[in-house]
């Protein structure tokens, strides 16, 4: 559990990036400008654009991923703790 409050914590550093936000809102927004760009028959210039953006939002889904199980990760270990702190008060 520790591993993934630790991976948490490096998700949540690498995707609240300036230059990683910047980089991702940059590909998105030149992905939409070229979406409406396309002509009614580049159809499969749409879908490769669509596939893109379907990426970056994995891209960005796998971290979101690692910083919630990192947070509840977080509140199981200090749960334990908790429990643990307690129960030696009580002995």
């Amino acid at each position: 559990m520790e591993d993934q409050v630790r991976q948490a914590g490096e998700a949540e550093h690498i995707l609240s990036h300036p230059l990683v936000r910047s980089a991702l809102l940059a590909l998105k927004a030149d992905a939409y400008e070229k979406i409406e760009s396309t002509k009614p028959s580049q159809t499969a210039e749409r879908e490769f654009l669509y596939h893109r953006i379907q990426a970056i939002n994995g891209f960005e889904s796998q971290f979101t991923y690692h910083i919630e199980e990192g947070r509840m990760a977080r509140g199981m270990i200090e749960e334990y703790r908790a429990r643990q702190s307690a129960k030696r008060r009580r002995t």
